[in-house]
């Protein structure tokens, strides 16, 4: 008995070949060391000025926070591509 609902071998369409994913693991991972020197830099000037306010802590911060939002962008653009 035949199957009424058999596609034969010669009917199917070709499988579209998956596209080759980039390789951004340079990006990432100069990310993750200027988020490393951001939060060691922050980290070390608040603890010896042991000031309200420090310039330095405050710039090494603000890499921090910028390298964080670009991982996270570039975990963003990889969940999509």
């Amino acid at each position: 008995m035949s199957d009424p609902y058999r596609i034969s071998p010669e009917n199917r369409p070709s499988s579209p070949r998956p596209r080759p994913r980039p390789r951004r693991t340079l990006r990432a991972a100069l990310l993750w060391i200027v988020l490393a020197a951001g939060v060691a830099v922050n980290l070390t000037a608040n603890l010896t000025t042991r000031a309200d306010f420090s310039p330095v802590g405050l710039a090494g911060g603000v890499v921090a926070l910028l390298a964080g939002v670009g991982l996270f962008a570039h975990w963003a653009a990889g969940r999509h591509g």
